[in-house]
């Protein structure tokens, strides 16, 4: 009996295609396109929020949406979207406060008044 190099040829040959197979997956990782959303992650203050939806019908909904503290009605999923209406304010108790802003140190909030005994 006597062996042929054919028998080595086969697991040589897959190791080699699964070498090659983890570099093109590593190459396409590594050189993908940049991805089309903002970068940033958790550390920006997002500035587009959905407020509201309500349907319309079977294919369109109404959208409230707010970007800097204004806000935009939208009507999608027809044939077309529609603005509805615009710059509309947003409520004051639900704007953001500048990123600037800095809460007000203990000493600068005032203590709760005492209460003064009436004069009879």
């Amino acid at each position: 009996m006597t062996f042929s190099n054919a028998i080595f040829d086969f697991p040589l040959l897959s190791l080699g295609v699964i070498v090659l197979a983890v570099l093109a997956i590593w190459f396409l990782l590594r050189h993908r396109p940049p991805s089309p959303f903002i970068k940033g992650g958790k550390n920006r203050r997002p500035r587009l929020y959905v407020v509201d939806a309500a349907a319309v019908d079977a294919r369109r909904r109404v959208v409230l949406v707010r970007r800097d503290n204004v806000e935009h009605l939208v009507m999608i999923g027809g044939p077309n979207d529609i603005l509805l209406e615009t710059r509309i304010p947003a409520p004051i108790g639900t704007r953001h406060r500048p990123e600037t802003a800095q809460p007000p140190a203990k000493s600068e909030q005032q203590a709760p008044a005492k209460a003064q005994p009436e004069a009879e």
